[in-house]
């Protein structure tokens, strides 16, 4: 990996940290939200649902991203 890409690993890990920290903020206001009112409820799953395809998305970007650049790392090794 370049200094870069360790770089961009950093961010990417503190990324998925506050990736981790809204989803289990979500997880408590889900404990105290009122169940009776159904719009409110309709409204607050669907932005939970966003919010975990939006994570899951950047994740996989991300995921996409350090497998290609570890297979240039791999390929650049071979021509050394």
């Amino acid at each position: 990996m370049a200094v870069n890409d360790v770089e961009k690993y950093a961010v990417l890990c503190e990324e998925i940290e506050s990736i981790a920290n809204i989803i289990v903020y979500y997880h408590v206001l889900d404990s105290t939200i009122p169940k009776h009112n159904k719009d409110t409820q309709i409204g607050y799953e669907k932005a939970v649902v966003e919010l975990y395809r939006l994570s899951l998305t950047y994740l996989a970007k991300a995921k996409r991203y350090f497998s290609y650049s570890k297979s240039l790392l791999v390929l650049n090794l071979d021509y050394c």
